[in-house]
């Protein structure tokens, strides 16, 4: 479930939480379904591919006599992914008719590049454009991504430090010497595909001849429902999917979230965290 009864998180928390319970009813042999409509509709960016995960409004039982509300977190190391698992299944024992599950688990990790495969394929919109952007980035390409949450003060986000004007600008120079150290350890490749949650640090690294954005509105989806940032996201995911390597350079200042390393996992491909 992310109807906005209660904050969801990002896409990497939602996708992860989805695959998640997909594979726990895959193994208690339920019918999985997923209701993602807020703040957009996920399938208007991601549609059903070997297993139809689509469920109606007019489906979807809030009688609590014959539904049950089930809402988990989920710590990051292993251990707490297995407890995680083991309670959400004892939660569904219950036998009631539909169990309104509301997570960000990740005791699918070691699956995740399959389950995803059978649940999701881009719509057709999503599609035309991943297709655009890779016939623009023109062959092999690496990505880099940042995520800088507030730091900046130019994202709106879960709280976080604001940096004073002095160490952000030390901490931008720091990142962009981040990308051309990326670059030369890598010099084969054309492009370095540049993802990140600043618009002003997007700015700052279009000094590079080889780097290669996406354009469009830059929004975390708890935090702002006004823009058609989803579709910018849900390209970036794809194209970080698509690269020969996906990078995420993280600092003190930074977060080091998820994002990168989700679309790392929906392509196959090698993920490394750079450090400065």
């Amino acid at each position: 479930m992310a109807d906005g009864k209660m904050r969801h998180g990002g896409i990497s928390d939602r996708l992860r939480g989805a695959v998640s319970v997909y594979k726990l009813c895959k193994k208690m042999g339920l019918v999985f379904k997923i209701n993602f409509v807020h703040p957009f509709e996920l399938n208007d960016y991601l549609v059903p591919n070997m297993y139809d995960w689509y469920i109606s409004p007019k489906e979807i039982v809030y009688d609590r006599r014959k539904s049950s509300p089930v809402v988990r977190s989920t710590g990051l190391s292993e251990r707490m992914w297995k407890i995680q698992e083991k309670r959400m299944a004892a939660k569904v024992k219950k036998h009631k008719m539909q169990y309104h599950i509301y997570t960000n688990a990740c005791f699918a990790e070691s699956e995740f590049h399959d389950l995803f495969a059978e649940l999701f394929k881009p719509s057709f919109k999503l599609q035309s454009l991943i297709d655009e952007n890779l016939k623009n980035l023109g062959g092999d390409y690496i990505s880099i991504s940042y995520r800088f949450q507030q730091a900046l003060g130019d994202f709106k986000d879960s709280p976080s430090k604001i940096l004073k004007e002095k160490d952000a600008s030390i901490l931008i120079k720091k990142c962009l010497d981040a990308c051309s150290y990326i670059h030369e350890i890598a010099p084969f490749h054309k492009k370095i595909l540049i993802t990140s949650d600043s618009a002003r640090f997007i700015n700052e690294v279009r000094c590079f001849s080889y780097v290669y954005i996406i354009p469009g509105d830059i929004a975390h989806m708890d935090y702002d429902s006004g823009t058609d940032a989803a579709l910018k996201t849900f390209l970036d995911l794809f194209l970080i999917s698509k690269a020969q390597k996906a990078y995420n350079v993280v600092s003190k200042e930074m977060y080091n979230g998820g994002f990168a390393m989700r679309g790392a996992m929906i392509g196959g491909i090698e993920y490394e965290v750079i450090r400065i």
